[in-house]
């Protein structure tokens, strides 16, 4: 969807303001950004690694590790709403010869750990930078407080998906019985 926005906005725009455009780059900061990329799916696979194996032996290579990620990039990128990363890790896992139902668990722990991480960040961000951000933009600090409190039910719901499984499964039962008595 991304592409189309950006095809829409450049149609009009000469291929030769593009290319003199590239002469004022900063290589240097573009190479950065580049090697924080190459990082960040290092730091990723390493957690799909720890995640996976733990503490025992294998005989996966870090490099089938570090596919996992790039193979998510990539189906994010070309499938719409980035609706594919998921599924495409999971396949590529299941390609590594890791079964189907641990990959899936995998991939649900591995996505707490990067929501906690995203809420960690958003406390912080609400502890430094809220005030200024409510004193500018009133409407927009209720909207602010509205989406933390989002991400924290959905966190919630999803350690109660992880470890309180039976839990989870009545609260859902019982959500649809009344759900189906209000219709």
């Amino acid at each position: 969807m991304g592409h189309l926005f950006f095809w829409l906005e450049a149609k009009d725009v000469p291929f030769s303001h593009l290319v003199n455009a590239t002469k004022n780059f900063n290589w240097f900061y573009l190479a950065i950004a580049f090697l924080c990329m190459i990082i960040a799916y290092y730091f990723e696979s390493l957690i799909l690694k720890v995640l996976l194996i733990g503490r025992e032996k294998s005989n996966y290579s870090m490099w089938q590790f570090y596919r996992i990620p790039l193979v998510q990039a990539l189906f994010n990128a070309i499938t719409p709403f980035s609706s594919g990363g998921q599924p495409a890790q999971l396949y590529a896992l299941s390609t590594m010869g890791v079964e189907v139902g641990r990959a899936s668990s995998l991939l649900m722990t591995k996505f707490i750990i990067y929501q906690l991480a995203v809420l960690v960040n958003f406390i912080l961000t609400m502890i430094f930078g809220f005030q200024l951000v409510a004193q500018h933009f009133g409407g927009l600090a209720f909207l602010i407080l509205f989406g933390f409190v989002i991400h924290v039910f959905a966190i919630v719901f999803l350690l109660l998906v992880m470890f309180q499984y039976k839990f989870t499964k009545g609260m859902m039962h019982t959500f649809f019985k009344l759900r189906c008595l209000c219709n």
